[in-house]
């Protein structure tokens, strides 16, 4: 059983190289004739320069995450931490928290190099950091707290179902298949105090925008409770903007960039997207495929879990909670990688529909010139690979955007 955990890690590892690399040597190949003038000569030759850096960064710490969970798993890690939190608590839910905590604590603080690289090196070397070290490093222990605080509350459902039902795994997979879409659907009512979390928000100063953007709610059908503008620019001059709530009744937030660097018929457009995934009921359907899928992976956790034998190659006596997690991320990856297939091209064929929706409310030619801001403030790939697209992008390559507004 170890070599076929340390072969799955290897093959998968070899997978996404493999599609990394391919997407990366699509830059050869001339570009879609819509996507011609994104970019000129030099802006190209820098996102050339910028996308080498940034596969190179990824790649290295793919591998050294690959050399280390081998190593972990041949040589007796986990079995050496579990000993170590059981001597710090002989309650089976608090060591596995203690178990958790300190294997995922240390991955982070391992990904913090590679983090700090590209945020204040690669992304400042191209013009697009605004992050200052305070800021950077307030976003990363809110982000640990606030994901050990997620996780904890995750696992002590979990394994309080997994101790009552430890002879019944098929009742332990229905609670926990129920716990856990009650909590999928509570972290998307509580998205906006997230977004609160990491950013700071104000409401939109009083004028024409403002006029303009409760129009267009009201054309669509909409009530628009706030609408804000968050301080994007203190990370980044990327754009964005998105809509929150649901239903028919919500809050628009603008990223600050957004406002600096669009007009309002621009901004509009925008809106008028994010409105559209609202109108279409894309949050929903979006809710029940991600329920779907959590119900492939409690299915497996719960396999795992019925197989002591599964356990005994790494050094444990039988099955440990703890180490069940670390063995489905192996074993959930090929089962990712055919789900992400399924739910990417769902994702891209509501984009497609909210891009529609967008050309309806504003024009053709207001949504083409919005894709093309986006695509040169962002630095997209004008050419990703198709096999990339298909497993890694959530929208469709804007020269298929443009191409299917043109239609």
């Amino acid at each position: 059983m170890l070599w076929i955990v340390i072969g799955f890690i290897t093959i998968m590892f070899m997978l996404d190289l493999f599609v990394s690399l391919i997407n990366y040597n699509q830059r050869k190949l001339p570009l879609p004739e819509n996507v011609k003038g994104i970019y000129d000569d030099e802006a190209y030759t820098k996102w050339l320069a910028y996308s080498m850096e940034k596969l190179k960064m990824e790649l290295i710490g793919k591998t050294i995450n690959l050399i280390m969970m081998i190593g972990f798993l041949a040589f007796g890690f986990f079995r050496a931490l579990d000993q170590f939190t059981l001597s710090l608590s002989s309650n089976p839910i608090v060591s596995t928290l203690l178990f958790l905590g300190l294997f995922m604590g240390g991955t982070f603080i391992l990904g913090l190099p590679f983090e700090w690289i590209d945020t204040f090196k690669i992304e400042t070397k191209y013009g697009f950091n605004k992050t200052s070290v305070k800021t950077f490093w307030i976003d990363q222990i809110k982000g640990l707290v606030l994901g050990g605080l997620l996780l904890g509350i995750l696992i002590v459902i979990l394994q309080s179902l997994y101790l009552l039902f430890i002879d019944q795994l098929i009742q332990f997979g229905i609670w926990a298949f129920v716990a856990i879409s009650l909590i999928t659907i509570l972290l998307f009512f509580f998205s906006r105090l997230f977004v609160r979390v990491f950013n700071k928000l104000q409401p939109i100063e009083e004028g024409e925008l403002k006029e303009k953007i409760n129009a267009l709610a009201q054309k669509c059908g909409f009530r628009v409770k706030s609408v804000f503008v968050m301080d994007g620019s203190k990370r980044s001059t990327k754009l964005n903007g998105f809509y929150t709530g649901f239903g028919k009744t919500g809050e628009i937030v603008l990223f600050d960039t957004l406002i600096n660097k669009m007009t309002h018929e621009e901004i509009l457009a925008v809106l008028a997207h994010e409105l559209g995934h609202a109108k279409n009921g894309d949050t929903v359907r979006m809710l029940g495929v991600q329920n779907i899928q959590m119900g492939y992976y409690i299915a497996l956790i719960s396999v795992i879990l019925m197989n002591p034998a599964l356990f005994t190659p790494f050094g444990f006596p039988g099955v440990h909670f703890g180490f069940a997690f670390i063995l489905f991320t192996v074993l959930a990856e090929p089962l990712s990688l055919i789900l992400s297939f399924v739910s990417n091209g769902l994702l891209r064929i509501a984009e497609t529909k909210a891009d529609a929706y967008a050309v309806e409310m504003t024009s053709k030619e207001t949504m083409s010139s919005v894709l093309r801001i986006l695509a040169a403030e962002n630095f997209s790939n004008l050419n990703p690979h198709p096999l990339y697209v298909q497993m890694h992008y959530s929208h469709p390559p804007v020269s298929q955007r443009l191409s299917d507004i043109n239609k």
